[in-house]
């Protein structure tokens, strides 16, 4: 009786301590699995955060670590970018941080830049550094533009005129390349980074002391320090010299130069003309401004350059192209199958000013493309630079949109852009049409 007492005792001791183990055992259970449910609230809510903090500061953190696009970080020293944006373009601010591609750049200048574009809510901006950097391997240099593209969708015409300059005219050293922007750490989207218009070894190669880079600016010249007025009331303006204290003598060359210019075109003293000018860069500025239809051409952002006074005028440097290529989003849906430059408005002011009531444009390319001299002249450019190439440029369009597209699409999404590959299709059927009308034009002209 007392064995048998004893094994029911060890029984239900073992029963006893197994219920225990069990108990013991769910407690655990019960505590990792409640351990497991606070990390997942913790990650949850710091996802939430995370995705909060992006959004804020317009971050698409998975979108840009899969693009091919660089990007540009640049921190402001003691200044916002909506102080920038108040205080206006021409407010220059010291001492910042600009690093791409793994390097950082300490004392950046920055400011904004613009004269239309300055009005977009994407706007653009410009870097002076202490000295010439090669920014993403290209050509070394000082001053450097951000470009907004904000009224171009496709955000690929400026770098596609610039390839087209590049056929037209041979190693054109303004080519750019597109960089996402994060400016103390808000993401701006797709920018178009690209060195100034400038004299120097990588831009406008210039040596002769009294040589000078020009431009035509019948819109905005009034808001320069100082600008020069031609015979035929076109506005020059000073945009760099190789000598600073050679400036005013050297403009006063260039106007008595282009003056005569612009008179013996008037005439259709070609011999004078060859004399004073280089004739073939203006056909080539001509050839570049009439394919892609640049409202801007003739008018502003003209550009030309005089190495001396023994030097004749040079006219085949570019810039500024977001309104070109018929883009509709300017209102130029248009200029497919005609000649562009009689298109633009031509004011003469009476009152003195270039600025009241209306622009004037240039009518020297005018009159100069009337006669059979110049357009012979085009009709040579022509063939020899992109006759037959048409498939070419179609190929470099094709792979910029690849390269750009994801970038593109969160841009758009920033700004509430319109379409970008619907831009991308309308653009490539407008270029392959304007090129036909133009061959056709001009091509056979001998």
């Amino acid at each position: 009786m007392a064995r048998k007492t004893k094994k029911t005792i060890r029984k239900a001791t073992k029963k006893t301590v197994a219920r225990k183990k069990v108990a013991v055992s769910k407690k655990k259970k019960s505590f990792r699995t409640f351990a497991i449910a606070i990390v997942c609230i913790a990650a949850w809510i710091v996802l939430v955060i995370v995705a909060v903090v992006f959004s804020v500061l317009k971050i698409d953190f998975f979108a840009i670590k899969n693009e091919s696009i660089p990007v540009m970080e640049i921190s402001l020293e003691n200044v916002t970018l909506d102080e920038v944006h108040k205080n206006g373009k021409d407010m220059k601010y010291d001492g910042n941080t600009v690093k791409v591609d793994g390097v950082e750049y300490k004392d950046v200048e920055f400011k904004g830049r613009g004269n239309f574009s300055w009005a977009a809510d994407k706007k653009s901006y410009r870097l002076k550094l202490d000295s010439k950097v090669s920014f993403l391997n290209m050509k070394k240099t000082k001053k450097w533009a951000l470009i907004a593209n904000s009224v171009d969708n496709s955000l690929l015409r400026n770098d596609i005129a610039y390839y087209l300059t590049d056929m037209v005219v041979g190693d054109y050293p303004f080519r750019g390349k597109h960089i996402n922007l994060r400016i103390n750490g808000e993401d701006l989207g797709l920018y178009y980074l690209i060195q100034t218009m400038d004299i120097g070894k990588n831009a406008v190669d210039l040596h002769d002391s009294m040589g000078v880079l020009v431009e035509l600016d019948n819109v905005y010249c009034e808001e320069e320090d100082k600008w020069y007025v031609t015979s035929d009331d076109n506005c020059l303006t000073l945009k760099a010299a190789v000598v600073d204290d050679n400036a005013d003598v050297a403009m006063n060359e260039f106007v008595k130069d282009f003056d005569a210019l612009e008179e013996s075109i008037k005439k259709k003293d070609y011999k004078k003309v060859e004399e004073l000018a280089d004739v073939k860069s203006f056909a080539e500025y001509f050839v570049i401004s009439e394919i892609t239809a640049n409202p801007d051409a003739y008018v502003t952002s003209w550009f030309m350059y005089k190495d001396g006074t023994k030097d004749k005028i040079h006219a085949g440097l570019t810039w500024d192209f977001d309104a070109a290529f018929g883009n509709r989003e300017w209102g130029k849906d248009m200029c497919v199958d005609e000649f562009y430059l009689p298109t633009v408005e031509m004011i003469h002011m009476g009152d003195g000013s270039l600025r009241s009531g209306g622009v004037k444009t240039s009518q020297m390319l005018y009159q100069f493309a009337e006669g059979s001299y110049f357009k012979r002249v085009v009709g040579e450019v022509y063939r020899e630079r992109l006759k037959g190439r048409i498939d070419e440029i179609m190929d470099y369009i094709d792979a910029k949109e690849k390269e750009i597209s994801i970038a593109a699409e969160r841009d758009a999404k920033i700004w509430k852009k319109g379409n970008h590959k619907d831009d991308i299709d309308y653009l490539k059927q407008w270029i392959r049409e304007r090129i036909k009308y133009f061959e056709k034009k001009y091509a056979n002209y001998i």
